[in-house]
């Protein structure tokens, strides 16, 4: 009986102990050792031949007075397209554009010939041109309005859109 006694009284200590433990307010009040956090894992990942979702690509590339050659500082943004449309069967249109100064066949012309330059390169960097459709505005679709040199390099361009 003594024994049953001493077991239930061990028991009831027990109890209030752990009891006692669960009160916030001591809990608070008592400093409590930092628990290890684990290190996050380092993953490497594999080389990804497209830009990261977030990375803007440049979509507009200039072209100097009645010329329809690739300027040698956009060649870095159209390598970016390549990766991106050769990891994803994207299609894309290609839109010359030309200045006001000139006639209206001319600069539809001119518009044509810096598109297919811009197209010529996305090939010769292996994409498909079954991705890709060129056209050409001139000087129907100015970007900004007015007469003037900063304006007319503005309207000299060409815009890569998504189909």
């Amino acid at each position: 009986m003594k024994k049953q006694f001493y077991a239930v009284v061990v028991v009831f200590i027990v109890l209030a102990f752990l009891a006692g433990c669960s009160n916030t307010s001591e809990v608070a009040e008592q400093p409590q050792a930092q628990e290890a956090v684990p290190e996050p894992a380092i993953v490497s990942k594999p080389a990804q031949a497209e830009p990261a979702p977030d990375v803007t690509l440049d979509t507009v590339f200039y072209f100097d007075f009645d010329d329809a050659t690739v300027r040698p500082d956009v060649r870095q943004a159209i390598e970016a397209h390549v990766e991106r449309l050769k990891t994803h069967a994207k299609l894309i249109r290609i839109e010359g554009h030309a200045d006001e100064r000139g006639t209206d066949a001319y600069n539809k012309e001119l518009g044509m010939r810096r598109a297919d330059a811009i197209r010529d390169l996305l090939i010769s960097m292996g994409v498909s041109s079954s991705q890709i459709e060129t056209v050409s505005f001139g000087e129907k679709n100015p970007v900004v309005l007015g007469s003037g040199e900063a304006v007319w390099e503005k309207n000299r361009r060409v815009e890569l859109t998504k189909v």
